[in-house]
């Protein structure tokens, strides 16, 4: 290589660099501002000038030290190192000289624009390792980026393996916004590698000459943090990251990212930050761990670092610290960065939240990868929530009491004796003068003792009247009160007895709920009166849950409920389990419907899955088990017990529908009833036992006569499926039940119909009073109703199941009802209120009392003591007592 291009590899592309001496001055303080402030200027464009005043920093200069702290009887020891730096310093010019000689030598047969091939047109840059040029390259034609290192570094194994490095690291990337490598190799010796001609300032001029916009800073930095990402991807972290190392297109205004001098591969555990105890990078964009030379500065967390710098560069127009590389590093490992939003408030609060998560001191907090950094800011564009925290003031205090625990300790300490020796002064002078108020009182009381006294005995008399007054005002007002509450609660109490004495006939359920209510009949006032309304409104006689469907005896004494492995007969006084009935091992199911007595009350009969089932209830006997040819859904018995009806069908197919006749005693078919009109829901025999009725899911009712078997009346249908059916006790009328919820009384003879509509829930079974006045239906809403079948109008509902009610029947002459729903519970009510007898007394009565087991009665007449037994209820038998002297006034009983 010329002479000339000697000295374009050993100069600087930004410029003359400063003597080591000025760089000295510039370290210990001692240059002009202004000249200070052009090398702080040179520092972070050129790293060789940053690595040398860092080893200025770690070395120190020993001779200036000594002549500042030396006297006159150090001078001996001064001179001899005074002169050794002399004559370095005269050798300097020589080593400079054979430098660039060596350089002209090995170059000396190539023309001084060429290098190798490529033609030089002029320099575009200069780094730490080399500088780069602007050439063309014949060969392809085109303009190149050549970078060639400098010519101190050529024979120098770490540089050159740095450089190699550089090289084998861009060139394994191929990205949109990385400067791709077209060619590395040596010419003479002198290693070279040739990149992507990128026309374009660098993002540091680029910024110097424009104000960027967060949402234009964020989709900026999309673009680096998306190259960076691919380069860890490939296994490369660049480690210098900084604007000086990005290019912008001009274009299409791109952001290329260059100068991998410091790249390292994730494999490469041998790769440092350092060499010979310099830090390598640019100090302003070093994350912690690479100023402190951790060897955690090889990862990822590093370039997520100087990207959090960047983008705050970008934000605010510097960089988060600044001052000389020394004091720059110890701020990067010590202090925390300050808020963007502080030196621009335009900056919105989710990117200075993203941008502080980037610039945590520990890796790990630290966005995990660089797509993170970018989803995040994508999320910052896109008006959503991002993924970063802000960091709280009590973070904040924790971080700077981790990095600083010696100063926090000691601040805490601080702090707690300050406070706890500004306590201790404070309360010795408020104790000081509390007896000093104390001293003056007692001198000024002293004279005023005396008459005080005599005031203080007048006020207490004055005070003791006044007191009695209030006592009695209080004690009149507590009695005023207490009577006026009283009255109030006496009122309230007559008012609801009231109201359950209007509606205990028509709807017993809400004047039991009425008795019930607390606010109006307290405990304490449920008198003789309240337990005679309340029993005449409860209407349960008992309630047994876990039961399935029911049969009740003609004559009332027994109930039968189907259990999972067979008949359990209940007491229907008390609900007290009598018997169980075995279900044969044939059996394995119940049909979907309820057994039913014989009215000689000593059969019962039940519907199995395709079989039915009699026992015979005075003999020890195994029960009789009939196969049916198809499901039955219905049953019932003829009136004179010699004949079962059984309601069949197959699922889906209505044509199929039949109603077999069987023999009662052997349960053999004898003649069936063709019922192609649709699947039998319900059954019911007339009480004279001419008659059968069946209605259909399709709400059809139809009327066979039992002797000839023939269909002798037929209702279309007026609404959905008819569930229950029930003839009146003169056979004259029917009553039927349909899940629309319309009850209907239809008129055998006149074939007239009249229906009513609950407004409420679907219906699924009906039963008619003995007296035919009145007909009950449940629904699915868990109700009974009660209907006047004069007017057909629903009177009440009792209210005590809590799922549907799928089977009613009045017994005991209609004297009860038993009712049972899904859930599984049966319940016998009495429907006659309990008979009340009244009597005039002879007496007039001014008291009456109870005795504690409710079997007597007491009143109490002026003249008199009467005493009334009441279990059973016998007032002729009433006795009498008679005071010796005296009225009778009160009465109470133990």
């Amino acid at each position: 290589m010329t002479a000339d291009l000697a000295r374009v590899a050993a100069s600087d592309g930004n410029g003359p660099c400063p003597a080591i001496e000025r760089l000295a001055a510039y370290h210990r303080g001692t240059l002009p501002e202004d000249l200070a402030v052009k090398i702080d200027q040179h520092l972070s464009e050129c790293e060789s000038c940053d690595s040398r005043l860092a080893e200025i920093e770690a070395n120190g200069d020993g001779l200036i030290e000594m002549i500042r702290g030396g006297s006159g009887d150090s001078l001996p020891a001064i001179v001899p190192v005074a002169a050794e730096r002399m004559a370095k310093l005269r050798s300097l010019p020589d080593e400079l000289h054979a430098t660039l000689d060596g350089s002209a030598e090995a170059f000396a047969s190539e023309p001084a624009e060429f290098f190798g091939r490529y033609r030089l047109i002029r320099p575009l840059g200069r780094g730490g390792m080399g500088t780069v040029w602007l050439a063309h390259d014949p060969q392809l034609s085109r303009d190149v980026a050549l970078k060639i290192p400098h010519g101190s570094h050529r024979a120098d194994d770490t540089w050159r393996g740095r450089f190699l490095r550089e090289a084998r690291a861009a060139a394994q990337l191929d990205h949109a916004h990385i400067c791709p490598i077209h060619e590395v190799g040596e010419i003479d010796g002198h290693p070279y590698m040739t990149m992507g001609c990128i026309t374009g300032p660098s993002l540091k001029e680029w910024l110097t000459q424009r104000v960027v916009v967060p949402p234009q800073a964020a989709r900026m930095m999309i673009q680096l943090a998306t190259a960076v990402a691919y380069a860890h991807s490939r296994g490369v972290v660049h480690r210098d990251l900084k604007p000086g190392n990005v290019l912008v297109d001009e274009s299409d205004g791109r952001l290329i990212l260059t100068d991998f001098g410091l790249a390292k591969s994730t494999a490469d555990v041998d790769a440092t930050i350092t060499q010979t105890g310099i830090l390598m990078g640019t100090p302003a964009y070093m994350s912690p761990e690479q100023a402190s030379g951790l060897a955690a500065a090889g990862g990822p967390a590093t370039d997520i670092y100087s990207l959090g710098v960047m983008l705050f560069e970008m934000l605010t127009g510097e960089t988060p610290f600044r001052g000389t590389p020394r004091v720059l590093l110890t701020r990067i490992v010590g202090d925390e960065p300050p808020s963007p939003r502080r030196l621009n408030d335009a900056v919105p609060r989710d990117l200075e939240t993203i941008v502080l998560k980037c610039l945590e001191k520990q890796p790990e907090r630290r966005y995990a990868t660089a797509t993170a950094l970018v989803e995040d800011l994508q999320r910052f564009l896109d008006h959503r929530p991002i993924a970063a925290r802000p960091i709280t003031w009590a973070g904040r205090m924790g971080k700077w009491m981790k990095r600083r625990p010696a100063v926090a300790a000691l601040g805490i300490v601080s702090f707690v004796a300050l406070v706890g020796l500004s306590s201790l002064g404070i309360a010795l002078w408020y104790k000081a003068e509390q007896r000093n108020a104390d001293l003056r009182r007692l001198l000024t009381a002293e004279g005023e003792l005396d008459s005080r006294k005599r005031e203080l005995n007048t006020l207490q008399r004055e005070s003791e009247q006044e007191q009695r007054r209030l006592d009695e005002l209080r004690r009149q007002a507590e009695a005023v009160r207490q009577q006026t509450q009283q009255q109030r609660d006496r009122s309230l109490f007559a008012t609801q007895l009231q109201r359950v004495s209007d509606v205990w006939r028509q709807d017993p359920e809400l004047g039991r709920q009425l008795l019930s209510d607390e606010a109006f009949c307290p405990d304490e006032r449920r008198d003789f009166t309240w337990h005679y309304w309340w029993r005449l409104c409860e209407r349960v006689a008992w309630s047994r849950p876990g039961q399935t469907w029911f049969a009740i005896s003609p004559d009332g004494t027994r109930i039968a409920t189907l259990q999972s492995d067979g008949v359990q007969l209940l007491r229907a006084s008390d609900g007290q389990p009598i018997s169980r009935l075995t279900l044969p091992d044939s059996v394995k199911a119940w049909a979907d419907t309820a057994p039913r007595f014989a009215h000689s009350d000593n059969r019962l009969a039940a519907l199995a899955s395709n079989s039915l089932v009699i026992w015979q209830l005075d003999e020890d006997r195994p029960p009789i088990v009939q196969p049916l040819e198809a499901r039955g859904d219905s049953l019932a018995w003829s009136t004179d017990d010699l004949q079962l009806f059984v309601g069949t069908g197959k699922p889906g197919d209505p044509q199929s529908s039949v109603i077999a006749i069987h023999d009662a005693t052997t349960g053999t078919i004898q003649a069936t009833v063709p019922f192609d009109i649709g699947r039998i829901l319900g059954l019911a025999c007339s009480h004279d036992g001419k008659r059968l009725a069946a209605a259909t899911m399709q709400g059809e009712i139809a009327v066979v006569d039992v002797a000839s078997h023939d269909i002798v009346q037929q209702f279309p249908p007026t609404s959905s499926m008819c569930h229950g059916l029930r003839f009146f006790p003169d056979d004259s009328r029917l009553a039927a039940a349909s899940s629309d919820g319309n009850v209907t009384i239809i008129d055998l003879a006149t074939q007239q119909r009249r229906a009513a509509n609950a407004h409420e829930a679907g219906l699924y079974t009906v039963d008619v009073h003995p007296a035919g006045k009145t007909l009950l239906t449940g629904s699915d809403n868990a109700l009974v109703s009660v209907w006047d079948v004069a007017e057909l109008t629903k009177q009440f509902s009792l209210r005590r199941h809590r799922a549907r009610v799928d089977r009613l029947a009045f017994f005991d002459a209609g004297r009860r009802l038993a009712s049972w729903d899904r859930g599984g519970q049966l319940i016998v009510w009495n429907w006659n209120p309990p008979p009340v007898e009244t009597r005039r007394l002879e007496m007039p009565v001014t008291k009456m009392a109870r005795s504690a087991t409710h079997d007597c009665l007491y009143t109490v007449a002026s003249d008199g003591l009467t005493v009334v037994e009441r279990n059973p209820v016998d007032l002729a038998a009433q006795r009498v007592f008679t005071p010796g002297r005296g009225n009778l006034l009160s009465i109470a009983v133990s």
